[in-house]
Order: C-alpha cells, then structure tokens, then sequence
C-alpha cells in the first residue's frame, strides 16, 4: 500500500485528528482480495493511520508492562474487580434506572452498601458459628425492629435487580429457619 493523501476528521466534541491514508494501486485482480479487505467491488484496500494514536498505545503498552504497574493492576483483580462481578452475576445489577451524577451515585452507594451489608453479615454469622462452637453457648439473635428498618429502607430504595435478589435472600433464610 502506498501513501496517498492525509485525511483530518473532526469529532461532535470538535477533537480534530490527523490520519495518513494508504491504498492499493489495483485491487481487482489480486486472488487474496476476499482475505484482505471487505471493501466493494471496484474499491480498493486502504488503511488509516493515526500517529499520534499509535504512538500513545505504545506508550500505555510500556507503561503497563514495568513491575510496578504490574503490582497495581495485580492487586486492583483482586480488590476492586470482585465487586462488579458480584454485583452483576449475583444481585443482577447490569443497569442503573436513574440519569444524572448525583442519582447514579446515590443509586452506586446503595448498591454498594447491600454488597457491604452481605459481606457484614456473612462475616457477623462466621464469627457467630466459631463463639457457637468454643462457648457452647447460644447468642441471643439480633433485634427485630432493626433488621426489620434496614430491609425496609433497602426494598424501599433499591434497584429492582437488587430488590429480587434481598427478596429470594430472605425467604431462603426463613424457609431455612424452618
């Protein structure tokens, strides 16, 4: 392929970028045609190319690829990432029902708590079951005008992926309880 002109494109944002186009001389008679490009018949195979685009992907490939940056996305797999998956796989949460920063971190926040709330109470219930099993002693269970408010305020407020979710979370525990 062989250069032929510059082409400039100017975005809704109005961001201006620069690319070289490169075409082939003859394209109709060439037997890997199918294999090379999706273009009409009658047009021929042209590649744009943006400098400044690849050589910002060459810096970011660098960057991500020192130890150190390494560590750092090593380490966010294991933080941060759990967290979404969690909240799409299991509470069904693929999609926010309200426009605007300020909702969309409301409606994150209380997303976010359920997920704190499970882990707190999943953490709460082991510490309970290793008390259980050194006392032999029974713990007295939680109030239940408290716990009767928090569901209350979370099947008021939350999503309705989420809201499902705490609903089957709940009759699981009382169909267990019996």
């Amino acid at each position: 392929l062989t250069f032929r002109y510059w082409s400039h494109r100017t975005d809704k944002y109005g961001y201006t970028r620069d690319f070289k186009v490169y075409e082939c001389a003859d394209c109709s008679t060439c037997p890997l045609r199918s294999h090379c490009t999706k273009a009409k018949e009658g047009n021929n195979r042209t590649i744009r190319y943006n400098e400044r685009w690849e050589r910002q992907k060459r810096l970011i490939q660098d960057l991500l690829s020192e130890e150190s940056t390494a560590g750092i996305y090593a380490q966010r797999k294991i933080d941060v990432e759990p967290t979404f998956g969690f909240l799409k796989a299991i509470l069904g949460f693929t999609r926010l029902s309200v426009r605007g920063k300020a909702k969309v971190k409301n409606e994150l926040g209380f997303a976010f708590m359920a997920v704190n709330l499970r882990k707190y109470t999943a953490h709460k219930g082991s510490q309970r079951e290793k008390i259980k099993k050194n006392t032999k002693k029974w713990l007295s269970p939680p109030q239940k005008g408290s716990a009767r408010a928090i569901s209350l305020f979370i099947f008021l407020v939350l999503s309705q992926p989420l809201r499902n979710w705490i609903k089957r979370e709940v009759a699981a525990s009382v169909l267990q309880k019996k």
